[in-house]
């Protein structure tokens, strides 16, 4: 692995433990839905990141890129609207 790509990776990982920690302090400090909302908005950022920088989607062809997009998408709606409205 060239040291760019490594570099990368690391800056990258650094994010999604900021993110992590974000997602905590919303737990920690808030109660609602709105927070519960914020948190899985949180988690399927997070995602869509390991989708495209540790599973390389990025360097797939557009078509699987937009499918992986696009399932980021579904699941993060299902799921919210599932909390939301307690189906």
């Amino acid at each position: 692995m060239s040291r760019s790509r490594t570099y990368r990776l690391v800056v990258v990982w650094l994010l999604l433990v900021m993110v992590t920690l974000a997602s905590w302090s919303l737990d920690a400090g808030f109660v609602g839905r709105w927070t519960g909302l914020a948190v899985l908005l949180l988690a399927f950022i997070k995602a869509r990141i390991v989708l495209f920088d540790f599973m390389d989607l990025a360097r797939a062809p557009k078509t699987i890129q937009l499918l992986g997009n696009a399932w980021t998408a579904a699941a993060c709606a299902v799921l919210a609207g599932i909390y939301w409205f307690h189906i």
